[in-house]
């Protein structure tokens, strides 16, 4: 139980990372195999600060962040030209409609004589001549989306994109961050409950070769040894279990920073609660309302809707075109509420879930001290004849389940704190432009 309990959540991390993002570090051709093995072979020691500058400032994912942010910037560019575009569409649909002539300017401006019939004629061919042409290109204008509405709506588009595009780089920047963390302190997790394991093993081999000694001598019986000698052979496939996940982990950050998959990489960092201060609940719901990225995005949404829904408020009332203009409208203010009610839920939420974590902590620090003091008390009467060779099995397997909880709790409350933090602030959702 406790072997699958700590595999689900190193795999859990796991499945946070492991997606088409992360690349290996590229080699070429002209790279020997002497080469490659030398570059394996030498130990990278990193801290977290380390492998989080490693991933947000090279490799595929912070190239991939680069290549968004420049998308994004040709996005904003394209709606600048488009509004100059319509703009301009605009300004020749205004000198076009100033143009329009009739047959008595026409007469005017060439000197017929309006007596003779067949210059009346021919000045009102011109002058329908030049009308249609007139109108021709103002009807082209305006069927490639040249109006007013799209003027307003294409600026708001362009200021929007310029605004937003470096918010969206950082939540960019943020879920690379967090990602890294995450497998990070995943890493950490199995290291220590391989160390745990390996620990509780020792202790298992130490105990059976007590009982076996007092087995020798009369005192205890095969029974006895057998059963330690099961708690041994546990003992050994919990080590086997922690080693695999703890080489995975390993490949798994490998595979994120785009190392060799079997580099060799020494975390300075150690895995501890961090049990800094947080901000309070209250502050952290006006954070993110002010923040995030979500809500932006739903804002802007309600703006242009509001602009298509004033551009048909001369229609009916009861038209198709005005009701649908106005539900839409209705639709997306619904939807930019929903979202600040959502992102409140959600940062409330986050919050509890850190104040769970924190006393998921609190209680394993206090399960692990008794069990340590259990094993303790139960090993001196276990000298003395008074607790059985079963007690300080059991005793001992509780010492381990403790150490393992303690450390599993330990990873479990950083993760809620990360997930708290990015909650309040833009977040790590991007703004479709």
């Amino acid at each position: 139980m406790v072997r699958k309990r700590v595999l689900s959540l190193v795999l859990a991390a796991m499945l946070t990372v492991l997606y088409p993002a992360a690349a290996f570090a590229e080699s070429t051709g002209a790279e020997s195999e002497k080469d490659k093995e030398s570059a394996v072979t030498e130990v990278k020691y990193l801290s977290l600060d380390d492998a989080i500058e490693i991933m947000t400032t090279s490799g595929t994912r912070a190239e991939t962040a680069e290549l968004n942010k420049e998308s994004d910037t040709a996005v904003a560019n394209g709606y600048s030209e488009n509004y100059k575009n319509i703009s301009d569409g605009l300004d020749t649909i205004d000198a076009a409609g100033s143009q329009s002539v009739s047959a008595q300017q026409i007469i005017m401006q060439y000197h017929l004589n309006a007596s003779s019939a067949t210059d009346l004629v021919l000045a009102s061919t011109i002058a329908n001549v030049t009308n249609q042409t007139i109108y021709d290109s103002i009807k082209a204008a305006r069927d490639s989306g040249v109006s007013n509405t799209n003027k307003n709506i294409m600026k708001e588009r362009r200021d929007f994109a310029r605004k937003y595009t470096d918010d969206n780089y950082t939540a960019d920047i943020n879920q690379i961050k967090k990602d890294t963390v995450n497998i990070y302190n995943t890493v950490l997790l199995a290291e220590e409950n391989y160390k745990i394991a390996q620990e509780n093993l020792e202790a298992q081999n130490k105990i059976l070769k007590n009982i076996t000694a007092k087995k020798n001598v009369g005192v205890l019986s095969k029974k006895d040894v057998l059963e330690a000698k099961s708690a041994v052979t546990d003992a050994e496939s919990d080590v086997r279990a922690a080693e695999t996940q703890m080489e995975y982990a390993h490949m798994s950050f490998n595979y994120l920073l785009g190392f060799d998959p079997m580099q060799e990489v020494v975390f300075t960092d150690e895995l501890s609660a961090d049990t800094s201060e947080v901000a309070d609940v209250e502050t952290a719901v006006e954070n993110a309302l002010a923040n995030r990225n979500e809500i932006k995005g739903a804002d802007f949404a309600e703006k242009i809707y509001e602009i298509l829904a004033g551009s048909v408020s001369a229609y009916p009332k009861n038209s198709s075109t005005r009701m649908t203009a106005d539900i839409n409208y209705k639709t997306a203010q619904k939807t930019a509420n929903d979202a600040r009610v959502q992102i409140e839920i959600d940062v409330r939420n986050k919050a509890a879930v850190v104040s769970d974590k924190k006393a998921e902590l609190v209680a394993a620090a206090a399960l692990q001290e008794y069990a340590s003091e259990g094993l303790r008390l139960v090993e001196l009467t276990y000298e003395e004849g008074l607790s059985t060779p079963d007690e300080l099995l059991e005793m001992q397997v509780k010492v381990y389940q403790s150490n393992l909880n303690a450390a599993n709790a330990a990873a479990a409350y950083n993760l809620a704190v990360i997930e708290y933090n990015d909650a309040q602030g833009i977040g790590t959702m991007r703004i479709p432009f």
